[in-house]
């Protein structure tokens, strides 16, 4: 399955960071955090972001943009 990531599915959404971070209740500074690296977002806060971007939990890339970045670069 591919998968996405958090930054990936919010741009999909049409969300500005503004206005995500203000629908989850959390800084902008920690959304983009946790868009970078995915893996220590609260499980709870996760299903709240996969269902506000109306996406499946298990189409979400958990772990560092980078990683995932490159991995889809080396095919």
């Amino acid at each position: 399955m591919h998968q996405i990531t958090l930054r990936m599915a919010r741009e999909a959404c049409g969300y500005t960071v503004e206005k995500a971070s203000k629908c989850f209740g959390i800084s902008e500074r920690i959304l983009e955090g946790f868009e970078q690296d995915s893996g220590p977002v609260p499980f709870s806060l996760m299903l709240r972001i996969t269902d506000s971007y109306h996406i499946p939990f298990d189409f979400v890339y958990f772990g560092p943009e980078i990683e995932y970045i490159e991995r889809n670069l080396r095919g």
